[in-house]
C-alpha cells in the first residue's frame, strides 16, 4: 500500500497515490472474464498539487482536485479541478468547455474533506465542512464546464447518483425541539436551478422519510454509496462478453449514531427499483407534482432490507458494494481463538428466485418465539433470507421497524483470521490489511 494517503477503486481500477504526489494504477484481473492485469503510474509531475481525485477508466477520465493556495503572493480561494486523461495525465480531449472547473470558497477551511463521484459527463464533488453551512454539493457538466447544481447546508451528509437525472442525497433534518429526521432526497438535478440555494429550498424533488429516530439518540453520520453509478459504460472487449446490469444496483444507506455513550450503525440496503418505482408512479399521475414526500411505511419495509450489525462495514474503506453486491468482514469464536469470515449479500431478484425454485432445500420451520430469526439454508456457505428482519422500537427507533426485501448470502473464509475493512469489485475482493506499518492490500480475485 502507498503512503499518500489517497486511492480510489473504480471501474475494476484500484488507485494510490505516493509521498511524492504520484498515482498509481492497478487493473485487477479476472479469470472468469479474460482480463488481464495491467499497472501503469502517474508521476509527481501532474501541475498541480493533488488534494484528492476521481476517476472513470471506461471514459479515460482522471479528476484531480487542487485546494486553495489560502496564503502567499498568489493566494485565493479557489478549488480547481483539472480534468485529465486516466492512462497519460494529459488535459481530456473531451473537455469541451475546458480542462479546469473553479469553485470559489468564501471562508478558509484547510480540513475540508471531498467525495467525488462521476456518472457519464456528469461530476459531483461534496465540499464537506465542519463550518456553519459550509458544505457544499455540486454538479458539474465536465464536458461542457456548466454547472448543473449547487446546494448548500449543513443538513447534507453524502449523495449519489441515482441515474441519468437524479442524485440521491442524504440529509439529516433537524426539528425545533433538537430531534433529527434522516430523509433520503432525491433530486433532478438537469431540471434545478444551477443557482446556489439551500437543500430545502430545490424544486423537483421526492423525500423518502426514514423512520423516526429516539430523541436521545444523536446521528453522527449518513453515508450512501453505490458502484458503479448509472451512466457507466462496460468494457468494449470481444473477450469480456458480459457484464453486471447497471440498472440493478444497490445502495447502501449507512446511519451511525450515538446511543449513551455507544456508536452503533444502521444499515439499509435499497435497490434502485425502489426509488425509481416510487418516483415512476407519482409522474405518471401528475407529472407537474415537483416535490412529493414518501413515508417510511410506504417505500421502506417492502422495499428494503434494514440491519443492525455488530461489526459494521468501515466508515472510511467505503467501497464495500458493486452491482447488486453488498461485502463485510465479520469476526467470531472458532475452538477459542478468533475467526474471519467475509459476507456477501446479494439482492439480485431474479437470481435469488431462481436460486430458490431450482435448488433442492429443506425450509427452516419458524419458532413462535422467534418467528423472523429463521433462513431457508441450502449448504453451509449459501443462505436465502426470505423472512423479514426485526429491529425492536425502543433502542434506535421510536418504533418497531421491518423490513421484508429478500436477499442471498454467501460466506467466504480466507486463510488469516484477523480483523480488516473489506472492498469489492465486479470480479474482486480487496482486503485491506493495516495491522503493521507495511499496510497490504490483500486481492481475491475470480
Amino acid at each position: 500500500m502507498r503512503s499518500g494517503g489517497l486511492w480510489e477503486l473504480y471501474g475494476g481500477v484500484l488507485a494510490q497515490s505516493d509521498e511524492e504526489g504520484g498515482i498509481y494504477f492497478f487493473r485487477l484481473p479476472s479469470d472468469l472474464r479474460s482480463i488481464e492485469e495491467k499497472q501503469w503510474s502517474l508521476g509527481p509531475s501532474l501541475s498541480c498539487p493533488v488534494r484528492d481525485f476521481g476517476m472513470d477508466p471506461s471514459q479515460d477520465l482522471l479528476l484531480l482536485i487542487e485546494s486553495p493556495r489560502w496564503v502567499g503572493q498568489n493566494a485565493d480561494h479557489t478549488y480547481r479541478l483539472h480534468i485529465r486523461t486516466l492512462t497519460t495525465g494529459e488535459p481530456h480531449p473531451g473537455a469541451r468547455g475546458g480542462t479546469i472547473l473553479s469553485h470559489i470558497q468564501t471562508f478558509k477551511d484547510a480540513d475540508i474533506s471531498y467525495a467525488i463521484q462521476i456518472s457519464g459527463h456528469y461530476v459531483g464533488v461534496l465540499f464537506n465542512s465542519v463550518y456553519a453551512d459550509g458544505t457544499e454539493l455540486i454538479i458539474w457538466d465536465w464536458k461542457t464546464s456548466q454547472v448543473q447544481m449547487h446546494l448548500v447546508g449543513d443538513q447534507i451528509r453524502s449523495f449519489s447518483f441515482l441515474s441519468q437525472a437524479y442524485v440521491v442525497i442524504c440529509l439529516l433534518r433537524e426539528y425545533d425541539d433538537g430531534g433529527y429526521m434522516p430523509v433520503l432526497l432525491v433530486v433532478d438535478f438537469e431540471k434545478e436551478s444551477e443557482r446556489r440555494q439551500n437543500a430545502s429550498d430545490v424544486q423537483y424533488s421526492f423525500s423518502f422519510h426514514c423512520p423516526h429516530l429516539l430523541g436521545d439518540v444523536h446521528p453522527i453520520a449518513f453515508q450512501i454509496q453505490s458502484d458503479p453509478a448509472p451512466l457507466w459504460q462496460a468494457r468494449h472487449d470481444p473477450r469480456v462478453p458480459f457484464h453486471i446490469d447497471k440498472n440493478n444496483s444497490l445502495y447502501v444507506v449507512s446511519l451511525w449514531v450515538q446511543v449513551e455513550d455507544t456508536v452503533r450503525c444502521v444499515t439499509t440496503l435499497v435497490p434502485s427499483t425502489t426509488f425509481l418505482a416510487c418516483i415512476n408512479g407519482v409522474n405518471s399521475k401528475d407529472p407537474a407534482d415537483n416535490k412529493v414526500d414518501f413515508d417510511w411505511d410506504f417505500w421502506g419495509p417492502r422495499g428494503s432490507r434494514m440491519l443492525a450489525p455488530a461489526q459494521p462495514h468501515s466508515s472510511v474503506w467505503v467501497c464495500y458494494v458493486y452491482g447488486s453486491k453488498y461485502v463485510v468482514s465479520e469476526t467470531g469464536e472458532d475452538g477459542g481463538s478468533s475467526s474471519l469470515s467475509i459476507k456477501i449479500y446479494d439482492f439480485n431478484q431474479l437470481a435469488l428466485k431462481r436460486g430458490i425454485s431450482t435448488e433442492p432445500h429443506t425450509e427452516t420451520t419458524a419458532s413462535s418465539a422467534k418467528p423472523l430469526q429463521h433462513d431457508v439454508s441450502l449448504n453451509q456457505q449459501t443462505q436465502y433470507q426470505i423472512f423479514p428482519t426485526l429491529l425492536e422500537g425502543g433502542d434506535i427507533f421510536e418504533e418497531d421497524v421491518q423490513t421484508f426485501l429478500p436477499y442471498r448470502s454467501r460466506t467466504l473464509t480466507p486463510p488469516f483470521n484477523y480483523n480488516c475493512s473489506v472492498l469489492c469489485s465486479e470480479d474482486s475482493i480487496i482486503i485491506v490489511d493495516s495491522r503493521h506499518e507495511r499496510r497490504e492490500y490483500i486481492i481475491l480475485t475470480f
